[in-house]
């Protein structure tokens, strides 16, 4: 018996019980003016249980894959991000290769066919459904919802949809009470309708048995100048923020030119602009408030260099050298150490030797097998967050990939809610990620700031 109908009978056997103690005769009274009380106080019992107690409707089956026909299709907004894109080839695919049909999937431009067709729906779209199905959800969190129309799939934000499949595919593609699944079959019940809640993630208790998500948003941009239209390095401080954008001209040589652009994060107005500099592939940036000067990778064009250049005034200072090559460079002002990435081949930690204008290694964590491009780094006191883009079918997501610096080891595998752009450096200020971005603009280059929620699929609690 599955769950439903356990409900039911409980529910039943509930109503059965009612009545009967309701229908027992009354105790004997000493009055007729006792009698007629205890009379109505029975009657009135009995008419509460008949008016107000109905049984729990049962639950629907929705037949998607039925031997090996369906008209379903997954259907997406036309103009739909690219994560609620994948995410929806992602369900479609994982049906299809379940039961070998061919769920279709389109954009809500085209209109329901007149054939009886049912559809998916995967984010907002133009149908009523969808959209209601949003409004009734509270703020940081998604839903499923099943129907004897279809399936309905929606969140609060966007950037939270994936996560949402994640868990349909997850839940509802295994056989259990709630779903049939086999070669040329797949059912699924009204009852696995469920809305799940998040929270805004403990930034100190980062862990892989725990489901995150990004909410990002655009907050500046940093204009392409001639030649020089390539977001390398970046970092961000509660003040100001610091980008380096890179001539393609002379690009990836030891002599390829770079400006460096610095902001105002209060209103993120350009405060100033570097002359050229001679900064290879300037692949990240660091800040030490300590001397105020900013450290920049040169990268693999010239891995063990790098270069430090004065905060006010832009102008290079000096140079020194790792004894490991790094792509990726941030600086830990409470331990006055570095933490460098070092592409597929590992995190590095340094402590800086002043009298030989070196970094020198003192202990590794190896990396999370990944096809991904590593980008920039940065910490905190527990964790270090290495940004990652995305240019394999296999990993479609742009992550954040975070490492348990006590521990050394991998301690979650964050999407990164940026899509169609090549995220290029990160950093972390009072919880909050800030990320610069290739884009595809013909005049300028993204800043995202994004926020990680955090949501235990355990709590997740049926639909309404």
């Amino acid at each position: 018996m599955n769950k439903v109908w356990k409900a039911i009978s409980v529910c039943l056997a509930a109503l059965l019980l009612m009545a009967s103690c309701a229908q027992q005769e009354p105790p004997e009274s000493t009055t007729a003016e006792n009698t007629t009380i205890v009379s109505e106080v029975s009657s009135a019992t009995e008419t509460k249980v008949t008016t107000t107690e109905e049984p729990k409707a049962e639950a629907t089956v929705l037949n998607v894959v039925a031997n090996g026909a369906t008209s379903f299709k997954v259907v997406r907004s036309d103009d739909a991000s690219d994560e609620v894109s994948v995410a929806s080839i992602l369900l479609r695919r994982a049906i299809n290769d379940a039961t070998g049909a061919n769920v279709g999937i389109i954009s809500d431009l085209s209109k329901r066919d007149s054939d009886g067709s049912m559809e998916i729906l995967v984010g907002v779209t133009n149908r009523a459904i969808s959209q209601e199905f949003k409004a009734s959800l509270e703020d940081y969190s998604f839903g499923i919802k099943v129907t004897e129309k279809g399936i309905v799939i929606a969140a609060s934000h966007e950037d939270f949809i994936p996560l949402a499949v994640d868990y349909f595919l997850e839940h509802y593609m295994e056989n259990s009470d709630l779903v049939q699944v086999s070669q040329g079959n797949y059912a699924i019940s009204s009852a696995a309708s469920v809305i799940c809640h998040g929270k805004l993630a403990d930034m100190d208790n980062i862990r892989l048995d725990t489901e995150y998500a990004t909410i990002s948003e655009l907050v500046a941009h940093v204009p392409k100048n001639g030649n020089f239209k390539i977001m390398q390095g970046g970092c961000v401080t509660e003040d100001y923020a610091y980008f380096a954008i890179i001539n393609t001209t002379d690009y990836d040589t030891k002599d390829s030119g770079c400006y460096i652009y610095k902001y105002s994060t209060d209103n993120w107005k350009l405060v100033k602009r570097s002359g050229v500099l001679m900064l290879a592939h300037a692949n990240d940036i660091t800040y030490d408030p300590n001397t105020n000067r900013l450290f920049v990778a040169h990268c693999y064009v010239d891995s063990t260099k790098i270069s430090i250049i004065d905060a006010d005034t832009l102008k290079l200072v000096g140079t020194i050298h790792t004894d490991a090559g790094v792509y990726a460079l941030d600086y830990h002002a409470e331990s006055n150490t570095f933490i460098g990435g070092q592409g597929k081949s590992g995190t590095i930690f340094f402590k800086y030797n002043p009298q030989g204008n070196r970094l020198l290694t003192y202990s590794r964590i190896s990396p999370t097998s990944t096809q991904m491009i590593t980008q920039g780094i940065c910490r905190d006191d527990q964790y270090a967050y290495h940004v990652m883009f995305s240019n394999s079918s296999v990993e479609p997501y742009n992550t954040i990939i975070i490492y348990d610096l006590e521990g050394k080891k991998l301690a979650h595998n964050v999407r990164l809610s940026i899509s169609g752009q090549e995220p290029e450096n990160i950093s972390l200020v009072n919880g909050t990620f800030y990320i610069g971005c290739n884009s595809s603009s013909s005049s300028q280059l993204d800043v995202y700031k994004s926020v990680l929620y955090e949501f235990d699929f355990d709590a997740c609690t049926p639909c309404p």
